[in-house]
């Protein structure tokens, strides 16, 4: 099985993908820093500036992720960090993610929590400096008949992790 290599990440991630993250998978919104063989998927493609400090994409494929171009079930696992806090309906994506990924495989999602990315400050004066979601919001979106493995802040506390494991 392969497993992508993520040495770029914190030890807490680099565990969530040892422990999930296995065969064959999607990194949705990959960025510069895309976990290992898997496929990269973001709105940059590969090679161009994805950031102010000149990193570059390394992303394998570049569309819309709300229509994936793989058949149903052919994924073991998709990861996505910090990716639904961008999205207008991250419930479309959610399912479209999880129409992919086969009978027993993995979502990963890595996720701002809403109370600590936004200072206090700007959140008393309803000014939204970034996205972000509270781990029940993204646990409603899941649909009921798949098991949520995980819901954890953590320990920077200001990300949770939501791990959905499909049937």
């Amino acid at each position: 099985m392969k497993r992508p290599n993520c040495s770029h990440l914190d030890k807490e991630t680099q565990v969530l993908i040892a422990k999930y993250c296995q065969g064959n998978g999607l990194d949705v919104g990959c960025g510069y820093q895309k976990i290992g063989a898997c496929v990269g998927i973001d709105i940059v493609p590969w090679g161009s500036p994805c950031n102010a400090k000149g990193n570059v994409s390394q992303a394998d494929w570049c569309f819309d992720i709300l229509s994936l171009p793989l058949k149903d079930e052919t994924m073991d696992f998709v990861f996505a960090s910090h990716v639904l806090e961008h999205l207008v309906e991250p419930k479309a994506y959610i399912d479209e993610f999880l129409r992919v990924i086969k009978s027993g495989g993995y979502l990963v999602m890595i996720v701002p929590h809403i109370d600590h990315c936004i200072p206090p400050l700007a959140r008393a004066k309803g000014i939204d400096l970034h996205h972000g979601l509270k781990p029940n919001d993204v646990k409603l979106m899941i649909p009921i008949f798949h098991d949520i493995v995980s819901v954890q802040t953590l320990s920077s506390k200001d990300v949770f992790e939501v791990v959905v494991r499909k049937w």
